[in-house]
């Protein structure tokens, strides 16, 4: 979890909707992985591709675990980070997730939804504005907010 490097978050790098991407991708446990579209549905948008730009525009891998998410049908898909997708392969086998022919085994048993996340939003540490709980969770509908309106 990002409770404990939230500090070197530096505000230059991205936009309030990538921080929002990379501060869920910090939820995703080891062992497991996630799709784009899953990020999508609990960042409550249907910009799924923007989901897709912002975790390989991630600045902060592999601490901040986009290796984890993958495509919907299970493929590897892609790795933006230094090593490309063998190193991608590789940390989700350091992780214990099993890769055969460049797609997830047990797919959907490792497959996180992001419902207990959803069940502790605004209970987090606010890599927004440094704000602790409630308030952190209303500067990030507004900064949700302010998204919409500028697209």
């Amino acid at each position: 979890m990002f409770y404990g490097w939230c500090k070197m978050v530096r505000r230059d790098k991205g936009t309030p909707f990538q921080h929002r991407v990379w501060e869920a991708l910090t939820l995703i446990p080891k062992g497991q992985v996630t799709t784009y579209g899953a990020i999508a549905r609990y960042l409550s948008t249907k910009a799924v591709r923007a989901v897709g730009t912002a975790v390989g525009k991630n600045p902060y891998a592999p601490k901040v675990p986009c290796h984890r998410v993958v495509p919907a049908d299970g493929r590897l898909g892609n790795y933006s980070g230094e090593g490309g997708v063998k190193r991608k392969q590789a940390l989700l086998e350091s992780e214990g997730v099993r890769v055969k022919e460049g797609k997830i085994v047990d797919f959907e048993r490792v497959f996180y939804d992001f419902s207990d996340a959803k069940r502790r939003k605004g209970r987090f540490i606010g890599m927004l504005d440094g704000k602790v709980g409630d308030e952190s969770a209303k500067a990030m509908r507004k900064v949700h907010h302010s998204e919409k309106v500028a697209l």
